[in-house]
């Protein structure tokens, strides 16, 4: 695997800007709750907030531990997209968490010039952000991951994952149908969302065990809210078409109750499940 320089990064999410995640995603507060009650934040002391845009996670984080009288944790945010870590810097500006800029697949701090830490995370937290890696990249997703935990720790996912490979890549193609229409050429050629298969297993190939499902979640993205935060008003409409053409063409999807067609949008439901992985001590 190449290093990537600091000449050579680039981020999908530096073009996009700002954007709600959780909006578009459809992410309930019982859901993002859920993920935090089963990160256990009560018996961690160093959190890694990975992939974490603009900070979002770890907002939500702090505001956990204070409505429930639980000491705030040192928490790092690392994140890819410079621009996204400008916003997270802003939204965190008054917590004592530290954004990081740098890559989790190389494992680089691109401002610091130095390699992120190992056994340094009792917790690692990753939200929705596992598909933006290509596929010849995610066995070093996973291997970094348990590289920062400390012996016992703790990597808690929350993302996709589709037991049926059709659904999985007709899925892909709209999603990638959005991506080149935003500008996010490299979005659409590198992401890859797995099949619970493929998740497993790379978890286990790093030397995670009591590999487990926490909770089944479902995405539900309504094509409007994702158009609305990704392109300005003037294209709403002919975006809008372009999605649902392709949405139309997606037949096992379709057929399986995953796209359902409301008015002049449409809604589709997606499998994703909060995932527990740990590094043996």
């Amino acid at each position: 695997m190449s290093v990537i320089t600091l000449s050579t990064v680039e981020a999908a999410y530096d073009t996009v800007g700002a954007y709600n995640q959780d909006a578009i995603n459809g992410f309930s507060d019982q859901i993002l709750d859920a993920m935090l009650d089963l990160s256990q934040p009560a018996t961690a002391t160093h959190i890694l907030d990975a992939m974490a845009g603009d900070g979002n996670l770890t907002v939500r984080l702090y505001d956990y531990c204070q409505r429930r009288g639980i000491a705030l944790p040192r928490v790092d945010v690392l994140e890819l997209s410079h621009v996204q870590c400008a916003f997270a810097r802003q939204r965190l500006q008054d917590t004592p968490a530290r954004v990081i800029w740098g890559n989790i697949v190389t494992l680089e701090d691109y401002e610091q010039s130095t390699r992120l830490p190992g056994q340094a995370f009792d917790r690692v937290l990753l939200k929705s952000g596992t598909h933006e890696i290509p596929l010849a990249h995610q066995s070093a997703l996973y291997a970094n991951i348990w590289h920062m935990l400390a012996p016992g720790g703790m990597f808690v996912n929350l993302g996709f994952v589709f037991d049926d490979e059709i659904e999985r890549d007709q899925f892909r193609e709209i999603t990638r149908v959005k991506d080149r229409l935003a500008g996010m050429q490299s979005a659409a050629e590198q992401r890859h969302f797995l099949t619970r298969e493929e998740f497993y297993s790379r978890l286990h190939e790093a030397g995670f065990v009591d590999v487990r499902c926490g909770r089944h979640v479902q995405y539900a993205i309504h094509t409007q809210v994702a158009i609305q935060q990704y392109f300005p008003p003037e294209a709403w409409d002919r975006i809008n078409a372009e999605i649902q053409a392709e949405q139309a063409r997606a037949l096992v999807l379709r057929r399986r109750g995953r796209i359902h067609f409301q008015g002049e949008s449409s809604i589709m439901l997606c499998p994703g499940e909060i995932t527990l992985a740990r590094r043996p001590r």
